[in-house]
């Protein structure tokens, strides 16, 4: 039930880029990364290996890093929320709790340059404002040397300035990648308390 109302919130009818979105109506591989917690103890790694892949992530790579299981996915389905839930329902069947979901919406000037494919001196240009006009102001750090953008943001101002071979799906996509991170502190309120209905 719990894994439902998340469902609700990231694909609710009122979304006008759910329905104009080509991808909403075809099967389609989605990319993503669910960084998670272990919600009960007594398991090795190895075992909760196991575990995902019993409760369906066959499709997904495990590693753990620090203490948390990093779950890479490749998984195929009609939209991005029906992905997400039902990698997040396997994740908890398996006895993990979701802590967040990657690529993360903020990034760094070097990082833009990375996913966008573009070189670091064109993006301090767009950034300084000497190339291009209205490059998107940081989302955090703003008093710092190292700011950090909105990924979907600067997606949106490369898509419509520059040569940068950016995609509306790729711009929905990374939509809906905030859009999951923003319900899920919610879900992982609930998650205690609902922990048995749900896994």
């Amino acid at each position: 039930m719990l894994i439902r109302r998340m469902l609700w919130a990231l694909n609710r009818p009122d979304d006008a880029l759910l329905r104009n979105s080509a991808t909403a109506r075809t099967m389609k591989t989605y990319s993503f990364t669910v960084a998670c917690a272990p919600a009960e103890s007594g398991r090795d790694s190895d075992q909760i290996v196991d575990a995902l892949y019993e409760a369906g992530c066959d499709d997904a790579l495990v590693v753990e890093r620090a203490g948390a299981f990093i779950v890479e996915f490749d998984r195929e389905a009609a939209t991005f929320a029906k992905a997400i839930f039902t990698a997040f329902d396997a994740i908890c069947r398996a006895g993990l709790r979701p802590v967040r979901i990657e690529p993360d919406p903020l990034v760094s000037a070097a990082e833009i340059a990375e996913r966008s494919g573009l070189t670091r001196a064109a993006i301090s240009n767009y950034v300084k404002g000497a190339r291009g006009q209205g490059f998107p102001i940081p989302a955090a750090r703003l008093g710092t040397t190292s700011p950090l953008w909105q990924w979907t943001e600067v997606m949106r101002w490369l898509q419509g300035n520059t040569s940068a071979p950016i995609k509306s799906d790729d711009i929905l996509f990374a939509h809906w990648i905030d859009r999951a991170n923003d319900v899920l502190p919610g879900v992982i309120q609930r998650f205690r308390k609902e922990r048995q209905q749900v896994c």
